[in-house]
């Protein structure tokens, strides 16, 4: 799955994201971890899906273990 992840960091940095959901969403089905949900929000925000990103900021938020920087992203999707 971790190949998925960084084709998926790859396509973030390159601004394809429609490849990097894609590869975020087969990621998240592997592995839910928080760090996948973040990027795949960061994802679907390129794609103006801001709902589907709060969704995933606050499946992500629930984890103890999160990064701060989620919910600053929150924020801005909420935006």
């Amino acid at each position: 799955p971790w190949a998925l992840f960084d084709r998926g960091l790859l396509a973030l940095d390159r601004r394809e994201y429609r490849q990097a959901l894609a590869d975020f969403d087969r990621f998240v089905a592997i592995r839910p971890i928080p760090a996948g949900l973040i990027n795949r929000a960061i994802a679907r925000l390129g794609l103006d899906d801001a709902a589907g990103a709060v969704a995933d900021l606050d499946r992500a938020l629930a984890d103890p273990q999160t990064p701060t920087r989620a919910y600053f992203l929150r924020a801005s999707a909420l935006d």
